[in-house]
């Protein structure tokens, strides 16, 4: 496993673009990540979600103009929250277009987190395509040495620390909408 620093954008988009999975910082927390035009590499982590019982399939996206090439219509409200709100927000959508079958959840919904972290960012503007993003949050409750050993055997990277400010460590604001299409806030 190598370290990417924080000035190796390069390095890491071009380890994404191998089918490479990444130690990974978001803006929120760390976790496992994953370029989504990867098939091999998104079907190992969604392993792990899977076994984790976890069902909110997350991509982090750098930019609203991204978002909008996987989500049918983005309601005014969110639309208003993407250019004003200084958190990190996940977007939760049941309706989506232009995403691959092998990333597809068969009943469960895809978030789109518009990060706010500028490494994180960057690197998901040069890859020109999201990133499937697991949290090591949503996996606390695997905490077991056999868990860490099996998600270390998963890494082929890891982010230097540098490239993660825990004072810009925020959580994500989780937006969804309810049957009628009005939105709901979590959190």
């Amino acid at each position: 496993m190598s370290l990417i620093l924080e000035y190796h954008i390069a390095e890491a988009v071009a380890a994404l673009k191998k089918g490479c999975i990444l130690k990974f910082p978001s803006d929120t927390v760390w976790g496992l990540a994953c370029a989504m035009s990867e098939s091999e590499a998104v079907l190992k982590l969604r392993q792990v979600q899977d076994f984790s019982n976890h069902t909110l399939h997350e991509l982090l996206v750098c930019d609203e103009f991204m978002l909008n090439k996987y989500v049918t219509k983005i309601h005014p409200r969110v639309d208003t929250l993407l250019h004003y709100y200084q958190r990190p927000l996940t977007v939760v959508h049941k309706s989506t277009m232009n995403l691959p079958a092998y990333l597809l959840p068969e009943t469960d919904k895809i978030g789109f987190r518009l990060t706010r972290n500028q490494f994180c960012e960057s690197v998901i503007h040069d890859l020109a395509c999201p990133l499937y993003f697991l949290s090591f949050y949503r996996l606390k409750h695997l905490n077991t040495q056999a868990t860490r050993k099996m998600l270390e055997s998963l890494v082929d990277h890891e982010v230097a620390e540098s490239c993660y400010d825990p004072l810009e460590k925020r959580s994500s604001r989780i937006v969804s909408y309810d049957q009628g299409g009005r939105l709901i806030f979590h959190n």
